[in-house]
């Protein structure tokens, strides 16, 4: 009998991976964040809060994608993973 490999995906990400019917191979941070906190079972408002930032404020940060890339890693040690973000050369340099 063949196996059939079912992943079990977060629905904000569900949504976006099938967005308009289309594949999309490339999310925006917004986006990134949306779906690292539905991964992490925690709300906007919660990780906001976390951050020391009203709902507000974190919102409107997320909506414009103005992060810091300590403030980017503060949110995933809240949510229990790593963020990386680097340029990575053919013969092994890495720009993080």
């Amino acid at each position: 009998m063949p196996f059939i490999v079912v992943e079990i995906i977060p629905k904000t990400l569900y949504n976006i991976i099938n967005w308009n019917g289309k594949e999309v191979t490339s999310i925006t941070l917004q986006q990134k964040i949306k779906v690292a906190c539905d991964t992490a079972g925690m709300s906007l408002t919660e990780l906001g809060a976390k951050m020391g930032m009203s709902q507000a404020s974190i919102s409107k940060r997320v909506k414009t994608g103005k992060f810091t890339q300590e403030e980017l890693q503060e949110m995933a040690a809240f949510m229990g993973c790593k963020y990386e973000s680097k340029f990575i050369f053919p013969d092994g340099n890495e720009i993080k």
